[in-house]
Order: C-alpha cells, then sequence, then structure tokens
C-alpha cells in the first residue's frame, strides 16, 4: 500500500473512528514459496489482533490477562507477534468463536482489534475494527 493510500486510510479512519493507523515501523512479512496446507492447518484456530495505543497496552501483560477474562487460560495459547499484533490459538472451535462475540475488546482502557485468522489478507485485514 502506498504512502497516499496510507494518508487517506489514516484520514478515514480518523473521521470514523474505526481504523488503526498505519506506522511506518511495521515490517512486512516474509513469505516462502511453499505449500501453505501446514501454514493453514496450524492456524485455522487462531484469532490475530493488534493493539490500537501501544504506548498504553502491554501486549506481553495483554496475551497473560485476556484468556483468563474469557474464563479459557488452560485452552488458548497466545503469541506476541511484535510491532502489537500478537496472535491467540484455541484448542476447539466452539471456544474460537464465542470470543469474537464478547467483543468490542479493550485492555487498559485502549481499544485492541481481534479477528479470525485467515490465509488470504487483504488490504484492511487486520486494520478494521468489525462492525
Amino acid at each position: 500500500m502506498g504512502s497516499l493510500s496510507r494518508v487517506k486510510s489514516a484520514h478515514m479512519a480518523d473521521l470514523k473512528r474505526k481504523g488503526i493507523l498505519y506506522e511506518d515501523d511495521d515490517e512486512p512479512i516474509r513469505l516462502t514459496d511453499q505449500d501453505g496446507s501446514q501454514v493453514i492447518k496450524e492456524f485455522r484456530m487462531s484469532l490475530i489482533g493488534k493493539v490500537l495505543n501501544a504506548k498504553k497496552q502491554n501486549v506481553e501483560k495483554l496475551l497473560q490477562t485476556m484468556p483468563s477474562q474469557w474464563g479459557m487460560a488452560d485452552r488458548i495459547t497466545a503469541n506476541d507477534l511484535r510491532n502489537g499484533k500478537f496472535l491467540f490459538n484455541f484448542s476447539c472451535e466452539e471456544d474460537l468463536k464465542s470470543v469474537p462475540r464478547k467483543g468490542p475488546f479493550h485492555y487498559n482502557y485502549c481499544m485492541f482489534v481481534l479477528v479470525r485468522w485467515e490465509p488470504i489478507v487483504h488490504d484492511d485485514y487486520p486494520w478494521i475494527i468489525p462492525g
């Protein structure tokens, strides 16, 4: 996405108060040329997220706190993906589907985005808070 698009997206996010401002330090994720079926199998039971206020939201503490708040501490594994992004991996489909219904989400008085992981990443994924 070009810098003009980022400025336009940031402006729209500000107007609608529903988006995440892009950060220049977000590094692209490099993908290898391999069969994606193993990756799809590994992450099909995952939610991916991003904090909206990295200065106030400690991702490590968020990952320790939220599974307990959802009553699923023993059934969720959490990973810090850096740059304010993180992943929750679930052991059963029922838990995976129940968490998004508990939103919108906040930690330390600031919202964070949480969406189901998809093997195909769209330009607005997960940059828009689901409505």
